[in-house]
């Protein structure tokens, strides 16, 4: 069980400079990736995700680095019901 003390809510994030790096659950990912992929107007969000993903294919962890600015690009849709394991710090 990984410690409480990792975990980051979005209002640390957004306080977080847009150069720092934190972890993202892979599963959050591919979530957001197939729910944008509906929109129109979603070209930027869909080319982070799915670069972030790549550098991940070899590796296969569940969670993987994003710097703060994508981070926030691919999500400030759903800032408000994010789950608690979406994000970590490192």
């Amino acid at each position: 069980m990984e410690a409480v003390e990792h975990k980051l809510n979005l209002m640390e994030l957004e306080e977080m400079s847009d150069n720092e790096q934190v972890l993202v659950n892979t599963n959050k990912l591919f979530w957001k990736l197939s729910e944008i992929s509906r929109r129109e107007g979603e070209k930027e969000t869909i080319q982070i995700i799915t670069k972030a993903l790549e550098k991940d294919l070899d590796v296969g962890s569940m969670y993987i680095p994003m710097n703060v600015h994508d981070v926030k690009k691919c999500f400030e849709r759903n800032s408000e019901v994010l789950p608690e394991n979406t994000l970590r710090r490192f």
